[in-house]
C-alpha cells in the first residue's frame, strides 16, 4: 500500500531471512498430515492431541532463498509495477524496541528429508500471492 502513495521508502538491508508464504506452509502441513493417516482417522480429539504432544518434534519451514527486507520490498514494487523508489538503509537507522537478528534463515533439511517436501523460492510464492 505504501508503494502506491509514497515516492520512496527506506527499507532495512542488513537483516537477512526467508519469507514464508502461508499458503505454502499450509500445503506442507497438509502433506505431513496425509503421511500421518492415523491422526486424520482418529475422531477422539483428546487422544489425538495427547499422541501429537507425546510424539512432537520441532521442524523449521520457510520458502527457499534468502533476502533482506530491502530485497523483499524491491521485489514487491517490481511485481506490482510501482514507481516507488526503495532506499536501502541499515537497521541502526530504523530503531525498534525489539532486537532483530541480522541472519535468521532457517535450516529446512530435517522437514524436507523426513516428509519428502519440496519448497519453492520465496520470489515464486510472492508472485503467486500478489497475483492472487
Amino acid at each position: 500500500k505504501l508503494g502506491t502513495v509514497k515516492e520512496s521508502l527506506n527499507v532495512i538491508t542488513d537483516q537477512i531471512g526467508t519469507p514464508t508464504y502461508a499458503g505454502d506452509l499450509a500445503e506442507a502441513i497438509l502433506q505431513i498430515i496425509s503421511q500421518s493417516g492415523s491422526y486424520v482417522e482418529d475422531t477422539n480429539q483428546e487422544k489425538r492431541v495427547e499422541e501429537l504432544l507425546h510424539n512432537s518434534r520441532i521442524y523449521n519451514f520457510s520458502n527457499e532463498g534468502v533476502c533482506s527486507w530491502y530485497d523483499f520490498a524491491s521485489e514487491v514494487m517490481s511485481l506490482k509495477n510501482l514507481n516507488c523508489k526503495v532506499n536501502p538503509i541499515p537497521g541502526s537507522d530504523y530503531p525498534t524496541p525489539a532486537k532483530r537478528p541480522f541472519y535468521s534463515v532457517l535450516n529446512k533439511l530435517k522437514i524436507k528429508k523426513q516428509f519428502n517436501l519440496e519448497t519453492v523460492h520465496w520470489r515464486e510464492s510472492l508472485a503467486k500471492n500478489i497475483n492472487f
